[in-house]
């Protein structure tokens, strides 16, 4: 399992996502999405949004909220196919 931010703002900057990355200390990557080619392809409508997708690239959890006891419910989502 990996994680990984992408920040889909419209009015950020690569500058802004390196220092935010930074401020907090994230040790997972974060790749800024300047093109909104992920924000089209997951149909992101608005920030915050969390999706957690398997391999296969399939969806399995979309939200604007993080689902509580993240952890204890990741490999279910995950293997539920």
């Amino acid at each position: 399992m990996k994680l990984l931010a992408i920040n889909t703002g419209i009015n950020d900057s690569l500058e802004k996502v390196t220092h935010y990355q930074q401020k907090y200390g994230l040790s997972y990557p974060l790749i800024f999405d300047k093109t909104s080619e992920i924000t089209q392809l997951y149909d992101v409508m608005g920030t915050p949004t969390q999706l957690i997708v398997d391999i296969n690239g399939i969806v399995r959890y979309l939200s604007s909220r993080v689902p509580e006891n993240l952890e204890q419910h990741m490999d279910a989502l995950l293997t539920n196919s």
